[in-house]
């Protein structure tokens, strides 16, 4: 059976200022605003340009923990990403 290994971007939208993006107490962590993910498929990083890359993310693919149990439940089950 064929491995394929793609990459999960997560990306954090943070609020302007640093000082609120991140609480941490006894109780837990909190990471302010949202977050999205985007799979990139094996093969997907060839490109020209070496300084940056543009990546389009559907707003309604936001990173909560619903969608990080399926995207694991996903990996678990040898589902190509």
């Amino acid at each position: 059976r064929k491995r394929y290994t793609s990459r999960i971007l997560v990306v954090f939208r943070l609020p302007r200022e640093e000082d609120t993006w991140l609480t941490v107490t006894s109780e837990g962590t909190t990471i302010r605003h949202c977050a999205y993910w985007h799979i990139i498929p094996q093969g997907d990083d060839a490109t020209d340009n070496s300084s940056s890359l543009t990546i389009k993310i559907p707003v309604v693919q936001v990173f909560d923990p619903t969608a990080l149990v399926e995207l694991m439940t996903r990996v678990v089950e040898g589902e190509v990403l």
